[in-house]
């Protein structure tokens, strides 16, 4: 459970299959790989699941079904050794953010989305007037927390000084909007880039990486408090930050994002989500 990114440009895997046809191979191939990581390989013949793809009637397979549909799909086309959206693999030009969305990566959305939401024009600002302000209190990313959506318990809540009210529900809400408009996904990939060097200052905030691989942590002293206490409030935090599953796979969107703009500016493409 999470929400699909195609990087879509209508090669010729992607012009055969369409959009559904596309998304769907690709769902059957993590279902595929979940199979294989769950179940050992004397087993998988008795598997059966339900595979659900946008727009389409349920359908249960068989774990040999999944892996003849697969068969070809898997290697990809002559053309994803050259394609930027692919990154030289096949079928490369997929990402996935799963849920629930972890509890660090909320915050630090949250956190970056509220800094700038009361200065004109910030991607934040535009957002929230387009998209984010318009979803609904009692939505999904509302109610169903902790799991399956994202893992704190109740949103977080901002009120700017000039009155603005928002919640991370509605900003995780708007984070996985369609991008299949150019102006959009120019928009999101502002937005995802901007967020990740949020991201990385946060990080130095808490710990660096050296030369050699091991992390150094910051620990500082709140008045009145234990040292040790302080230490490991701060070996907590680097964890989480560092360690993030959600962080990780944004990051990945936002390289997809960026490897997509030439592609729409010009017609020729577009990201596709689903969510």
């Amino acid at each position: 459970m999470g929400a699909d990114y195609i990087g879509f440009r209508s090669c010729g895997l992607q012009r055969s299959l369409g959009p559904e046809g596309f998304l769907g191979k690709l769902k059957l191939r993590a279902y595929k790989g979940a199979i294989e990581a769950q179940v050992p390989p004397e087993q998988r013949a008795t598997v059966k699941i339900q595979v659900q793809v946008t727009n389409r009637p349920p359908r249960a397979l068989d774990y040999a079904t999944i892996c003849a549909e697969l068969e070809t799909f898997l290697a990809g086309s002559p053309e994803c050794a050259s394609c930027p959206l692919a990154g030289g693999n096949p079928v490369g030009c997929y990402r996935y953010v799963g849920y629930p969305i972890d509890a660090i990566a909320e915050e630090l959305v949250f956190s970056f989305f509220c800094r700038d939401l009361d200065t004109p024009d910030s991607i934040a600002d535009q957002l929230y007037r387009d998209i984010v302000s318009r979803v609904p209190q009692g939505s999904g990313w509302h109610t169903q927390r902790p799991r399956p959506l994202a893992e704190l318990p109740a949103p977080l809540v901002h009120v700017t000084p000039r009155g603005r009210r928002v919640d991370s529900a509605q900003v995780l809400a708007g984070l996985f909007a369609s991008l299949e408009h150019p102006a959009m996904l120019v928009g999101y990939a502002r937005f995802f880039g901007e967020l990740l060097q949020h991201v990385a200052e946060e990080r130095a905030k808490v710990a660096v990486m050296g030369p050699d691989g091991k992390v150094q942590v910051k620990v500082e002293l709140r008045p009145g408090e234990d040292p040790t206490a302080a230490t490991q409030r701060a070996l907590e935090r680097a964890r989480a930050i560092y360690g993030s599953r959600t962080l990780a796979e944004l990051a990945d969107v936002a390289e997809l994002l960026h490897q997509a703009i030439p592609y729409a500016m010009n017609g020729q493409g577009s990201v596709l989500v689903d969510s």
